[in-house]
């Protein structure tokens, strides 16, 4: 995309394009690209793990995947095109693509230590443990309480629904009607501990006064909604700015770790920070917009009502945004999925509208079919911009990608606002509203789900291991072999990386070992640790086609330690 390669061209793929960490995430390597003069695209694959389409990656040099945005077929693509990809908290092994996050481990001792250090004894752990992060941090709680002998059962474990502000509501309901009387919770999440403490409060609240509760994320919520909360900081800025420097470097030819963690820091509420409600959003790259409240209160006070307007009008209303988002505003396009007669997937350009059209603008993309690929170089090429800005929307019709909306724009205008997570609000409220339109033409029935797998004979696990997904499922009995009996243990790990439990320094050979299967029946000799802590030897036999996407592994003991 840019003609001048010392400023290269950065594709961000995300799940959503808000929210407090993932829109601050996009908000710094946006940041970074302005700092920089880098062209950015950011995609919204609305989903975790499914997103595989070749869409407006011709002209790309980079791309950064927040979170397991896209399908890992998707990611092999990519690699073969010579892209240079990170990933932001998600490892897509077996493939080789460096991957940058929070140090969870140093994150959780953060908090247990700022607990056990203010006296306190009696320890909770309330978190969505099916999230990779938070059962990270679950598990370094854990051993911060065996370590420093602190009582720990399941009564100090809330495993919660989500994340959000209903997670802590559900525990803190949980807590009043249990004989749990925990001085000191740690929550996994930002949201989940503003729940907890507004419902607790609210169910009784003088059981809230002897309480000390500590979370992870510093997100700006807090200071007005739970200013009574410690909490530990991922620096999702520098996690943010670690993986674009981490991209050029690879990029240039240079080397990069496989991991890269960044360190946490602890921001207790009696800080200066904590103290100051305007103090959260130093991280922040849209301040300017945030102490305008004239361009606040003009964002928000139609959102509801203008996307729908949009949508009715077929799009042809949709430049009334532009004195809102003046720099991302300049073209925008919708496009339809659609197969040729070689049944080639193209794009379908039904609509092109222009912040300032001039005479036969359009004339030239409208109607036009275009390759998924190029679809970005061939915007720029035809209306003769260097677009530094790109925001792609795709939207869905059961599970299958059926059109994209897109807009394009530029550098930012002096002195002008320009809410990129307002924009995106907008975006997707007129994107949904658009999928009324075809939801006749293009249906689809929805995915199968994988069947699980049957129960097995006693001390003879099974693991199945998805080699598209990159996800793993242990069946009951290969958790018991372990010392994973209870319901929570089994929510918590039914679905762990098969090298979760080797011993340190054992994965990359393990990874190995596993690649290299190539037939039925080959075993693998694996030490694998225990509940306890002890650590025994175990067999794993490949009973299935070690090729098929979906490679199925007896677990058993080894007959030395049996």
């Amino acid at each position: 995309m840019s003609a001048n390669r010392e400023n290269l061209a950065i594709g961000v793929y995300a799940p959503l394009l808000g929210g407090f960490y993932f829109g601050e995430l996009i908000g710094q390597i946006r940041q970074s690209c302005v700092i920089k003069g880098h062209e950015l695209t950011v995609i919204d694959t609305q989903g975790f793990g499914s997103y595989n389409l070749e869409f407006a990656t011709h002209g790309f040099d980079i791309v950064i995947l927040l979170r397991n945005a896209v399908h890992p077929d998707f990611v092999k693509r990519l690699q073969a095109a010579g892209k240079t990809v990170v990933s932001v908290a998600f490892d897509y092994f077996p493939l080789k693509v460096p991957v940058v996050g929070c140090d969870n481990e140093q994150a959780a001792k953060l908090a247990c230590e700022y607990l056990y250090e203010r006296g306190h004894r009696n320890l909770t752990f309330v978190g969505e443990l099916g999230q990779f992060d938070i059962r990270k941090r679950y598990e370094a709680f854990c051993e911060f309480c065996e370590t420093h002998n602190i009582a720990l059962g399941e009564e100090h474990i809330f495993s919660v629904k989500d994340s959000l502000f209903s997670g802590g509501q559900q525990a803190a309901v949980k807590l009043v009607k249990s004989s749990n009387r925990s001085s000191g919770i740690i929550c996994g999440s930002c949201l989940t501990a503003v729940g907890f403490i507004r419902k607790l409060k609210y169910l009784k609240p003088d059981l809230i006064d002897g309480v000390e509760v500590v979370s992870f994320d510093a997100f700006s919520v807090i200071p007005f909604a739970a200013n009574s909360v410690t909490t530990v900081d991922q620096n999702l800025h520098l996690i943010a700015y670690s993986a674009v420097s981490i991209a050029e470097t690879v990029h240039a030819g240079g080397s990069a770790p496989s991991s890269t963690f960044v360190q946490p820091k602890l921001i207790e509420k009696e800080s200066d920070l904590m103290q100051s409600e305007s103090g959260y959003l130093a991280t922040s790259v849209e301040l300017d917009a945030f102490y305008d409240a004239n361009y606040m209160k003009s964002l928000m006070v139609n959102m509801h009502e203008w996307p729908r307007e949009i949508a009715v009008s077929k799009l042809t209303d949709l430049m009334m945004l532009e004195p809102l988002f003046v720099d991302y505003l300049q073209v925008a396009i919708f496009s339809k999925l659609v197969k040729n007669s070689s049944g080639d997937e193209k794009l379908k350009i039904l609509r092109v509208l222009f912040a300032n059209y001039n005479s036969g603008q359009s004339e030239g993309l409208l109607g036009a079919s275009v390759g998924l690929a190029r679809f970005n170089s061939v915007v720029q090429t035809e209306e003769g911009q260097d677009f530094s800005r790109v925001i792609h929307i795709p939207i869905y019709n059961q599970e299958r990608i059926v059109a994209i909306f897109s807009v394009f724009g530029e550098e930012p205008a002096s002195g002008t606002r320009a809410s990129f997570m307002g924009l995106c609000g907008y975006l997707n409220s007129i994107a949904d509203a658009l999928l009324q339109e075809l939801r006749e033409t293009d249906k689809q029935p929805g995915r199968q789900e994988i069947a699980a797998p049957p129960e097995q004979a006693l001390e003879e696990g099974t693991v199945v291991w998805e080699r598209r997904e990159l996800t793993s499922t242990w069946d009951d009995t290969a958790l018991a072999m372990l010392g994973l009996h209870t319901e929570l243990e089994r929510s918590i790990y039914r679905h762990m990386d098969i090298t979760d439990r080797v011993e340190p320094g054992e994965s990359s050979q393990l990874r190995s070992q596993l690649q290299a299967v190539k037939s039925v029946g080959e075993r693998l000799y694996i030490r694998l640790r225990h509940k306890d802590k002890s650590y025994s030897m175990f067999e794993l036999r490949c009973h299935a086609d070690p090729e098929a996407q979906q490679v199925q592994f007896k677990l058993s003991h080894w007959a030395g330690d049996v």
